[in-house]
């Protein structure tokens, strides 16, 4: 029996559906879940009472700069995963190719790497231990599916050179030396 990522992999999408699909993704992760972790955060807040996450006024700023960090790695990802991998981050529109170029040379994960950022960054905006809580756990989540499931799901898909690729790159905290990963 064929694993369905193989199967979705072998499926080909036009320039125009994966355009599709990466807007999808936006509208869900740069309005709808941000939204949803504000709504939910405040209220986790008001009902344990917590405090303030930081009184600092300084931390805005860090957070400000956080966020848009995260958001050039996510993005710088995802655009390596449309051209050089002629796919998409949603398993439905996988890439055809493993991507080992920047920033995919760096580590193996800048997008996660560039989502918690983006995530941590709006937590220190809110001020919210709740919103901190819940970016916290959903980062680790994003991270154990990573670990658990996505590099198998690589490694069936693009067999030894996804391995060679894996031996010589970082998880997730990059790694700026100049190299070559094939």
């Amino acid at each position: 029996m064929e694993n369905k990522f193989i199967r979705w992999q072998k499926k080909t999408y036009s320039a125009r559906q994966r355009f599709w699909f990466l807007a999808l993704q936006a509208i869900f992760f740069l309005l709808i879940l941000p939204a949803g972790l504000f709504y939910i955060s405040s209220r986790i807040d008001a009902w344990l009472k917590l405090p303030p996450l930081s009184s600092r006024p300084a931390n805005f700023y860090i957070g400000l700069f956080s966020f848009f960090i995260g958001l050039f790695w996510s993005l710088w990802a995802i655009r390596a995963e449309f051209k050089a991998g002629q796919g998409t981050p949603a398993p439905i529109a996988p890439t055809k190719r493993l991507v080992a170029k920047p920033p995919y040379t760096y580590c193996r994960n800048p997008m996660a790497l560039g989502f918690g950022l983006w995530l941590f960054g709006l937590a220190l905006i809110a001020n919210s231990w709740g919103f901190f809580s819940l970016t916290a756990l959903i980062f680790g989540c994003l991270l154990g599916y990573i670990k658990l499931v996505e590099e198998k799901e690589l490694a069936a898909r693009f067999g030894e050179e996804y391995l060679r690729y894996k031996k010589k790159t970082p998880f997730l905290l990059p790694d700026f030396r100049k190299r070559k990963v094939f």
